[in-house]
């Protein structure tokens, strides 16, 4: 085990990590980007620096990553890239209006680059976790249905990528339930929220 601690904001430092990682270890054949930033938003007192903290952790975070390890596997034709987003990128979800916005954009460029370099040899698999018992979650004051430990979660993301999934979404009544969201028509959907919603 190397444990090389980096910044996934600054491409630099994910490069640099890289490589001292691949010439310790020998190449990457597997890189699980996990990098997350999350901080509930609130329209009254709408935060652009938390927005764009979002963006940079989540979304830049995960482009600095793969430019780190891409290139290599791409030479080699071989190598998975693993990237963490959330099924709150399915739909929008009130109070989630950063953190769900940067992981549909985790979702999209994940499978844009899937397609992208399918003929390569390269696999790209996207994992969306529902709600997993951690620290971060630990703070959430909202109701978080089919909670899972930290261990389960481990299990179905190695279970998945040992099976060459290309999606790995859990739990899995998380995982009906928010598909089953994204075919809700879009006034449907603000209809429903909009009992929650503020006056």
């Amino acid at each position: 085990m190397l444990v090389v601690p980096l910044d996934v904001t600054d491409a630099a430092s994910v490069a640099a990590a890289a490589l001292r990682v691949s010439g310790e270890l020998g190449p990457i054949d597997l890189a699980v980007l996990s990098a997350g930033y999350w901080k509930q938003m609130h329209p009254a007192n709408w935060d652009t620096e938390v927005f764009d903290q979002h963006i940079r952790v989540n979304l830049v975070g995960m482009s600095n990553s793969i430019a780190a390890v891409l290139p290599g596997m791409l030479r080699r034709r071989h190598g998975v890239i693993a990237g963490i987003a959330s099924v709150a990128g399915y739909r929008g979800l009130a109070g989630s209006e950063a953190y769900g916005a940067t992981k549909a954009a985790q979702i999209n460029l994940l499978e844009s680059l899937r397609v992208h370099i399918a003929r390569t040899g390269v696999r790209v698999t996207t994992i969306c976790p529902g709600f997993v018992r951690t620290d971060l979650t630990a703070g959430n004051s909202f109701p978080m249905p089919f909670m899972i430990e930290t261990d389960e979660a481990g299990r179905s993301i190695c279970d998945g990528l040992e099976r060459e999934r290309t999606e790995i979404v859990f739990p899995t009544r998380m995982a009906l339930l928010m598909k089953t969201a994204r075919l809700v028509p879009a006034r449907a959907w603000t209809a429903l929220w909009a009992r929650t919603s503020l006056a």
